[in-house]
């Protein structure tokens, strides 16, 4: 065996020397001699005979410490190049994890991406399965029935991804050790091989579900990064409490089976990203952090404080860390002298000084590498969204139609929309502009989204590619509103039938009634036979439709109401594989009432946003672009271009886009 030191950068000296104090104090006076003995022994010859005998008396084999497991080839070395490859970073976390004294019984691994949390996870789940089977009889020491089989268990949201790369890293690490394989074998499979302890009586599974681990006497779980998409999820929400769910059953059944006088032995490992897929967890580490949970590690670095630093620049550029009103920055060069610094944070802004290499990344995506270099996510950045963006465009003159955010109207009681919805409040000549409707449908546990837009008019905007004035549509949103369903009832579609119906008997122009696909056909076939121009919208299958939306509000093509609900879920709409989705739904997310979301108060949905951005897209592709008179338009672009150069219709003599605008509404299209 070969022996391998204690790498010197993972020893706190002082560290040690008050945990020995500590332990010794806790010892009655005959354990103190025992103690005194231990290290005296220790001084002497390095090692202690005494203290090899204790552990004999459980152990099959005296435990190596996580430093020696590491780096030492005859039990993990192998793998990761007798530690070199591991982040400096890490090892302060592994010895955090693994001191006694500190009890961590779960462990989070957050932060940037590519730092190595998966890799530094099944390297814990490997320690852990190594303790388990240093015991001599693990069943009889935690007070288990001798015919129990003991647990470890990777969980994801599918088996297939359960046995994905933290399982296969897993089983290759064993598979390079000596140690393990003396201790046990592997099945026959080439490719998908499992490690079969000796005894057979513990149990490497892979768990897509919290029955899964239910009733059994789990020792230690990794739970890996989740991807929703790979796994053809759906409803997003749905899946993040169901991973919850299985975090909850995989944590109970670590606590409650191996705990030994209040300690917990067993551990729960997760392991993921700055991103909507870990949100599960958001609300469940609040808790912890909230209650002071000293058992829960949380790890939750940037890339250049876990990677080696010769990796990264020597010199430094700053930035600032926003919030749901106030986006980052990066701050420029003749400010990073410490009194602009400080006057950053005097305005409530967190300053990072970040290594110059990334400078280029932050520029081209600040709020990209703000989550996967820095490892921070900031409510509303990762969407399109901001609150920033949203504030300029609210009117401060205008007034909803709907006096509140949220009403529940039901198909048995005799509530309508139309008696919440003021009429006097909506100037005249608002009314006669063309209103698009859109309705994004629910019926139970959602609500329904109704919004109106309507353009009025022309603002004058600066191309920001050309530096040139144009003329570009200027909308109003007209009303805004969610119905939720009362308690054992449901959402009524004919209601919402008959409310688009009465406002146009009051007058309001409407032009176009768009809805999402939902159970939205029979309402489009309804209003059709009644007159209306209706639409099949989706804001759903691509960015582009909130693309367009936000292009208003950072035009200041936008004039809002103030709806609260409706700004809630816009600010925390989230950018997730190339649509825009909210995140999980849980009402402790903001502090603000949910109950648009149904009596059960899920959280934060985006039923209201969709139908503003559905009412949006269609007022836009219906908007009539301003054209110049076209024989003055083509002589002068004749005779200063040619042509050609304008890619000109032959059939028909007309430019196909008037320069310096039709590029530039090109995009909201």
């Amino acid at each position: 065996m070969i022996e391998v030191p204690i790498r010197s950068d993972a020893l706190d000296y002082e560290d040690i020397i008050s945990r020995i104090q500590s332990i010794f104090d806790s010892c009655t006076p005959l354990e103190q001699k025992q103690f005194i003995k231990i290290l005296e022994e220790l001084s002497d010859k390095g090692y202690s005979e005494t203290l090899d005998n204790l552990y004999l008396v459980d152990f099959k084999e005296v435990p190596v410490g996580i430093d020696r497991f590491l780096c030492d080839p005859y039990y993990l070395g192998k793998s990761n190049d007798n530690g070199q490859s591991v982040y400096p970073g890490w090892w302060e976390v592994y010895h955090d994890v693994f001191n006694d004294s500190r009890q961590i019984n779960e462990v989070i691994l957050s932060g940037a991406t590519r730092i190595g949390k998966t890799s530094t996870a099944v390297a814990m789940m490997s320690y852990m399965t190594y303790l388990l089977m240093c015991y001599k009889n693990p069943q009889k020491y935690f007070g288990l029935k001798p015919i129990s089989r003991l647990t470890i268990a990777f969980a994801n949201l599918t088996k297939d991804l359960a046995q994905g790369v933290g399982f296969h890293e897993y089983q290759s690490a064993l598979k390079e050790s000596p140690w393990f394989n003396e201790h046990g074998r592997f099945t026959n499979s080439i490719s998908n091989y499992v490690y079969v302890p000796e005894g057979e009586k513990i149990d490497i599974i892979p768990a897509s579900d919290s029955a899964h681990v239910l009733g059994m006497q789990l020792w230690c779980c990794l739970m890996d990064e989740c991807n929703f998409t790979k796994a053809g999820i759906k409803d997003i929400s749905i899946a993040k409490k169901h991973m919850k769910n299985l975090y909850d059953t995989a944590f109970t059944r670590i606590t409650n089976t191996f705990s030994i006088r209040g300690i917990v032995y067993g551990k729960l490992f997760s392991s993921s990203s700055k991103n909507t897929d870990s949100d599960y967890l958001t609300e469940h580490i609040e808790k912890q952090l909230n209650a002071g949970d000293t058992h829960m590690y949380l790890f939750d670095k940037p890339i250049w404080e876990v990677k080696p630093k010769s990796t990264f620049s020597p010199t430094n550029f700053y930035i600032t860390v926003g919030d749901r009103f106030r986006r980052g920055f990066i701050i420029p060069k003749e400010n990073e002298d410490e009194v602009h610094l400080q006057e950053y944070r005097d305005n409530g802004y967190k300053v990072l000084a970040i290594p110059d290499n990334f400078r280029v990344n932050f520029a081209a995506d600040y709020d990209i590498a703000l989550r996967d270099i820095a490892g921070i996510s900031v409510v509303g950045a990762m969407g399109f969204i901001t609150q920033e963006m949203i504030t300029p465009n609210i009117s401060q003159t205008r007034q909803n139609p709907f006096f509140e955010d949220y009403y529940e109207i039901g198909v048995q009681d005799n509530d309508t929309l139309e008696r919440h919805f003021h009429l006097e409040v909506i100037p005249p000549e608002l009314k006669r502009l063309a209103w698009y409707v859109h309705i994004d449908f629910a019926e139970v546990s959602d609500h329904i989204g109704i919004a109106g837009v309507a353009r009025d008019g022309d603002k004058i905007i600066e191309d920001p590619t050309t530096g040139k004035k144009i003329s570009m549509p200027y909308f109003r949103e007209m009303f805004q509103v969610a119905i939720g369903a009362p308690r054992g009832d449901r959402m009524s579609f004919q209601k919402v039938i008959n409310f688009i119906v009465w406002l146009k008997k009051m007058g309001i122009n409407i032009a176009i009634v768009s809805t999402d696909q939902y159970q939205s056909s029979y309402v489009r076939e309804n209003l059709t036979q009644q007159g209306f121009i209706c639409e099949k919208v989706s804001v759903d299958r691509t960015e582009d439709p909130y693309i367009g939306l936000r292009n208003l509000l950072q035009d200041q093509r936008l004039d809002l109401i103030k709806h609260d609900l409706q700004e809630v879920e816009l600010i925390n709409l989230q950018r997730v594989n190339g649509v825009i989705n909210h995140p999980p739904q849980s009402n402790s997310i903001t502090d603000l009432p949910c109950l648009a979301n149904g009596y059960n108060s899920k959280g934060i949905g985006k039923d209201c946003a969709d139908a503003l951005c559905g009412s949006v897209t269609v007022a836009i592709a219906h908007a009539e672009v301003v054209k110049p008179h076209t024989a003055p338009a083509l002589n002068a672009i004749t005779s200063v271009n040619g042509r050609r150069d304008y890619g000109f219709n032959r059939n028909t003599g007309r430019p196909n886009y008037i320069p310096g605008f039709g590029q530039q509404y090109r995009r909201f299209n």
